[in-house]
């Protein structure tokens, strides 16, 4: 992944990861890549899912990984991914505020706090 540069590949592995977890019913409320420089240069790929509340964080987390390393070609240790709570500020937030959009794929968000969470920049895939 290039420094603080979303590019098209990026793009395209979020696809294919939220692909994947879909076709396997792996639940995805917020699907996101995110930068908040004040954590690093790199961006991050934000999963949430009901099933992180359900299993536990480590559960939750193994499936997620079995899923992406059967259905993805690269390396899930390529990966920069974060499986977060339904719970968390950030989610809740997202959800309450574009959860009822009819589509924000694609959708950018930056330079504001969300649920008390500093964005630098986002990409969109689903918020639900």
């Amino acid at each position: 992944m290039v420094k603080t540069i979303l590019v098209g590949p990026d793009l395209a592995v979020g696809e294919t990861i939220l692909r994947a977890l879909d076709s396997e019913g792996f639940p995805v409320t917020v699907a996101m890549w995110l930068l908040q420089k004040e954590r690093s240069d790199d961006w991050v790929l934000v999963i949430s899912s009901p099933l992180h509340d359900q299993l536990g964080s480590r559960e939750a987390y193994i499936r997620l990984m079995k899923i992406i390393s059967l259905k993805h070609s690269l390396s899930v240790s390529e990966i920069p991914i974060r499986l977060e709570s339904n719970r968390r500020p950030l989610i809740k937030a997202l959800r309450k505020l574009f959860g009822k959009t009819a589509s924000v794929e694609g959708m950018r968000l930056g330079l504001q706090s969300i649920g008390g969470t500093w964005i630098d920049d986002g990409y969109v895939y689903r918020i639900r």
